[in-house]
């Protein structure tokens, strides 16, 4: 009598399925990862557009004696700064000798205002509390 032997050939089941689970599991961290430091640098530019423009509130200060300017001049301001390109909304309340900039987050990869005022006060808000942050300033933020 002759016996066959069947060769078997590829993988079975169960080690597909291990490794589709293992793969699954090295994407989610990497993705966790990645959202991570792009909040990161999103909330970086964010910082860095708020020093740009409160730097032309000072010159407009040395030229003018006032914060204040007209609602064309400060959207003038804030416009190339509020283009679709960035994740944050940048709004400016502007009195004779003081200011507050924002910068309200636009998307949900991050939940963090941010803020400064003509004394230089870096303030931060997350979405869940109602309340600014200005003892850590920028620095401290999670």
């Amino acid at each position: 009598m002759k016996h066959h032997h069947l060769q078997q050939n590829g993988y079975t089941l169960i080690e597909l399925m291990i490794v589709v689970t293992m793969v699954g599991i090295i994407s989610s961290m990497a993705y966790s990862a990645f959202t991570g430091y792009t909040a990161s640098a999103d909330r970086a530019q964010g910082q860095s557009d708020l020093y740009e423009i409160a730097q032309i509130m000072e010159r407009n200060f040395t030229e003018n004696r006032s914060y204040a300017l007209s609602n064309a001049d400060r959207d003038a301001i804030l416009a190339p700064y509020n283009n679709n390109t960035t994740r944050y909304v940048y709004s400016a309340t502007l009195a004779a000798n003081s200011f507050d900039i924002t910068a309200t987050v636009g998307d949900s990869r991050d939940d963090i205002d941010l803020q400064i005022n003509q004394a230089g006060v870096e303030e931060w808000k997350d979405k869940t509390d109602s309340s600014w942050e200005a003892s850590t300033g920028w620095d401290n933020i999670n």
